[in-house]
């Protein structure tokens, strides 16, 4: 059995609507997608199910504007699964996420409160080394962190609120988190 992949004439036919070929893409990138929702144990079947019909309607969307965004430089798989992993990521760390499992009890409130008190002298520490770390941050990178992760706006919102474009909201907060990693690393590490 040949194992099938998703190449660039493919795409190119998905692309130009050949329903024949769109089969075979689906099939395809439905076994990639399930494969990067699968190392998200905290999720449910019927969430990963949604995930993926999701990630599906986003690569269509536009006019295919996601499927034809890939550049060929490596290998669409690669791509797709990015996609479907960022997608995952997004969802979890949604509100709505958060309050679905507050509400389905899955989270024990009284257990995150005690272990935020158990830990207040580690977070004080984690708090000032992260400080220190966005102080060396370009003032524009500190703007999109704060409102992306301390006020919870999502990129969309950032960039119609800083009038930036969203690929460059997306690529300045991953470019200033791959800084703070780097400047974390050191510290704990020199």
């Amino acid at each position: 059995m040949q194992i099938q992949t998703i190449d660039e004439k493919l795409i190119k036919n998905v692309i130009n609507n050949s329903t024949e070929h769109q089969i075979k893409f689906v099939k395809i990138a439905e076994k990639i997608i399930f494969g990067a929702l699968s190392s998200f144990h905290q999720l449910e079947e019927n969430e990963r199910k949604d995930l993926a019909q999701n990630i599906f309607l986003k690569l269509y969307k536009d006019d295919k504007r996601r499927i034809k965004m890939w550049n060929g430089k490596a290998k669409f798989s690669t791509y797709l699964y990015m996609i479907s992993t960022n997608h995952a990521l997004d969802y979890i760390d949604s509100k709505y996420y958060r309050q679905k499992k507050l509400k389905n009890g899955n989270i024990d409130i009284d257990l995150v409160d005690s272990y935020k008190n158990k830990n207040k002298e580690e977070t004080i520490i984690n708090k000032i080394t992260l400080d220190m770390c966005k102080n060396k941050l370009r003032p524009i990178e500190k703007d999109i962190l704060e409102l992306y992760y301390g006020e919870g706006y999502k990129e969309r919102e950032i960039s119609k609120k800083l009038n930036i474009s969203i690929n460059t909201i997306s690529s300045i907060k991953n470019r200033a988190l791959k800084k703070i990693r780097k400047d974390v690393m050191q510290e704990f590490w020199i």
